[in-house]
């Protein structure tokens, strides 16, 4: 008798948000919406435009990025976004993390395909 496969579904490391715009903004300063619009190339899912400006109030308050106010001669002015001495250790951790992370799920993979009751 053949198993069902269940339906399969993203998952993401809480707080990964964070992560992927510390990395960006490591390579430059940066403003909220070219923020978003670079994390799309890291998220499956619809990035919620509420959920990255909060992430980016989330950041400032913990320490990892400080903003200012960048005067636009065309417009209002817009927040600019940079990454702290703060941000580079936070995110210096989680790479480590996400390292030892890769190497259990690559370890478990290993068990997983070796298995002799697994289904091909």
């Amino acid at each position: 008798m053949r198993v069902k496969k269940p339906r399969t579904t993203v998952v993401t490391p809480k707080n990964l948000l964070m992560v992927v715009m510390l990395m960006a903004l490591q390579r430059s300063n940066s403003y909220g919406y070219k923020l978003m619009e670079e994390t799309k190339a890291f998220w499956r899912e619809a990035i919620n435009r509420g959920t990255v400006y909060r992430t980016l109030r989330q950041m400032e308050k913990s320490g990892n990025i400080k903003s200012t106010w960048d005067p636009n001669a065309n417009g209002a002015a817009r927040r600019m976004y940079s990454i702290t001495d703060e941000g580079e250790a936070y995110l210096d951790l989680w790479i480590e993390a996400l390292k030892q992370h890769q190497s259990s799920v690559e370890a478990f993979l290993g068990l997983y395909n070796l298995s002799p009751n697994r289904d091909e």
